[in-house]
């Protein structure tokens, strides 16, 4: 749940409230958390609307995220130390 909760964009101290001390999370964090799971709010609190995303989907997702961060990271990298890319 941890990886998961950073890799939407949450922080540690969000997990730590969630998990560790049993709170629910704000409703900005619960849209977040929804978004990324392709359902509403009204559906992780109360079960009712829209089915949550099925383990691949939200695989899919977190691994787009993960995939758009280092590839920040890199360029963020490249840009610091002087070796950009080259173009063909």
């Amino acid at each position: 749940m941890q990886k998961f909760i950073i890799s939407v964009g949450l922080n540690h101290d969000s997990y730590y409230s969630m998990k560790k001390a049993g709170n629910l999370p704000r409703a900005d964090e619960a849209l977040i958390i929804a978004k990324a799971l392709g359902t509403t709010v009204e559906y992780l609190v109360e079960g009712i609307g829209t089915k949550p995303a099925t383990a691949e989907e939200v695989l899919s997702v977190v691994s787009g995220i993960i995939n758009h961060y280092n590839r920040s990271v890199n360029k963020s990298r490249n840009k610091s130390s002087g070796n950009q890319p080259k173009n063909p």
